[in-house]
């Protein structure tokens, strides 16, 4: 979750470019929770078989939302502050509600089946307050 977050922080504050040319190592291992990974039938089976998981990361993904917009809010232009916002407010929206703030403000995976499990995820996935609900004024864009 370190490099979302270093991908986050600098999305909003900078540039996110490639670089031909390798500049460091960085191993595979079968305990990373993103990387490098084929699409196959395999792969959506295996994410199958262990919803807890992907559903516990998806509930971190959003937290770290949370917790980066009580971090930097103030020096967020509005527009990120507005989509910031909503997908922090994920989990503790209604169930229906928090499809249409993935549709409306074009929050998705590659491919529709990573999007189609993501939905489902956000659907069933308990209402709670998480991060989110404590920043009281969650709402207010300014």
């Amino acid at each position: 979750m370190h490099d979302w977050w270093i991908a986050l922080v600098a999305s909003a504050f900078g540039y996110i470019g490639r670089v031909n040319s390798p500049t460091l190592y960085y191993r595979q291992h079968g305990s990373n929770v993103a990387g490098s990974t084929s699409y196959s039938a395999g792969y959506f089976l295996s994410r199958l078989g262990s919803l807890g998981k992907t559903a516990d990361l998806l509930k971190r993904v959003v937290t770290q939302a949370a917790i980066f917009l009580s971090t930097y809010r103030s020096k967020l232009v509005p527009m990120d502050q507005r989509s910031v916002i909503a997908f922090a407010s994920l989990q503790s929206s209604p169930r229906f509600t928090r499809i249409g703030i993935m549709i409306k403000n074009g929050f998705k995976a590659t491919g529709f089946l990573r999007n189609l499990g993501i939905y489902t995820l956000l659907f069933f996935m308990p209402k709670g307050t998480g991060s989110s609900g404590k920043a009281g004024g969650l709402n207010n864009v300014g």
